[in-house]
């Protein structure tokens, strides 16, 4: 059974954490805060998962930084907050498979967590976001909200996935990052 409850959450990002490998060396996950208004008291947090549960724990990462496709221009008309969106094309919804939305050979498969600089997906994921932070982006979180609506999950793709997560496998409703900074937005 697909995602119930796809959508977008439209938010300003306030700070950001990552876990390590000491930290949670199974289900590791960057944690971004965010808030519906810059004023707002009220913070959220969408989990993006940073390494899979599958045999194979290692994802594929995609840094698009002039992303061009046509729900770039439909995001900013939408409103503060979670809205849900309809799971089909020609909306905003993502779908990595049937949306062309990026060459497939150009995605880079990287470990969780590894000693180095630039060796693994937190290295590259969490500087963009800090950097969304320092200059006042727009972020839309492209997932599915927690049951209580204090943030967002399933920022990932959510298809082809097999054993246990088999269930939630379906079309138009992949996870994302989309950040638009001041003149540039980028897909992440």
């Amino acid at each position: 059974m697909p995602i119930d409850n796809y959508g977008v959450w439209v938010a300003k990002p306030v700070r950001v954490s990552a876990e390590r490998a000491e930290q949670d060396p199974h289900s590791p996950h960057i944690h971004l805060y965010y808030k519906n208004q810059e004023n707002d008291s009220e913070e959220f947090r969408a989990s993006i998962n940073v390494k899979s549960l599958s045999e194979i724990s290692e994802l594929v990462f995609w840094f698009i930084p002039n992303f061009q496709y046509p729900i770039v221009n439909k995001l900013p008309d939408l409103n503060r907050g979670f809205q849900q969106i309809e799971s089909k094309a020609g909306g905003v919804a993502l779908d990595y498979i049937r949306g062309n939305l990026m060459d497939f050979r150009e995605g880079r498969i990287l470990p969780h967590d590894l000693p180095e600089e630039r060796d693994d997906i937190i290295d590259y994921v969490m500087p963009e976001l800090q950097s969304a932070i320092e200059r006042n982006a727009t972020v839309y979180l492209l997932g599915e909200p927690y049951d209580d609506m204090k943030g967002i999950h399933n920022v990932h793709m959510n298809q082809g996935s097999v054993a246990q997560f088999a269930r939630f496998n379906g079309i138009w409703q992949d996870g994302g990052i989309i950040i638009d900074f001041p003149k540039k937005i980028g897909l992440y």
